[in-house]
């Protein structure tokens, strides 16, 4: 079965992509302004594994959603608007539009994400590939704010090896990798840490 690709196009009042995506992207990369690498930002759009992320989200709604209904289950199916109850409340009524909107617009997109989570019992995991793996290590090493803080080369390769062989993905061999590193925007990492300037 072929790898379906989802786009959710934007219908009036419904501009879910773009917040789940930047989202995602936010928790990825984290909030501070950093000095990351030229071309790294778009790599990290380019690769983000959208169907991993609307699915996730959807998995993460219906979770909420159903544990909502066993506290409470006078609201039944249709969740009746309630006051906030729990810190939950606010994603679960965000959820519930979603579904509403999808069905009313015929967002195709959405409902088949929601199709293919439904019946799920645990989280979707991603579909790891190299440069998703390399920007994944990147992002967990690189703790500090400018390029003097960034992880080398080594240290993203050995750790994007480990987040394939844990998917049960291929592991590339030593030519792919200046290649992945291209695609990642993280090709202006160092090989090695600069030697300190001799004192006198």
């Amino acid at each position: 079965m072929s790898k379906r690709e989802y786009h959710v196009p934007e219908s009036p009042g419904l501009p879910w992509d773009d917040e789940v995506l930047s989202r995602y992207r936010r928790t990825l990369v984290g909030d501070k302004h950093s000095d990351y690498p030229p071309g790294f930002m778009e790599a990290v759009e380019r690769y983000t594994d959208k169907e991993f992320v609307f699915r996730s989200e959807i998995f993460e709604g219906l979770r909420k959603w159903r544990e909502h209904v066993e506290r409470n289950p006078e609201d039944g199916l249709l969740c009746r608007i309630r006051p906030p109850t729990s810190d939950d409340y606010a994603s679960t009524k965000f959820f519930k539009n979603l579904v509403l909107v999808a069905v009313f617009y015929g967002n195709k997109e959405i409902l088949q994400a929601l199709f293919d989570t439904v019946t799920l019992t645990k989280p979707p995991e991603p579909d790891m590939r190299g440069a998703r793996a390399v920007i994944a290590a990147f992002c967990e090493l690189f703790k500090g704010i400018g390029k003097d803080d960034w992880p080398l080369k080594k240290e993203v390769r050995e750790r994007a090896i480990e987040i394939l062989k844990k998917a049960g993905k291929p592991i590339p061999n030593r030519r792919e990798w200046p290649r992945i590193f291209r695609k990642a925007g993280l090709s202006e990492l160092r090989n090695a840490k600069r030697r300190s300037a001799r004192l006198g």
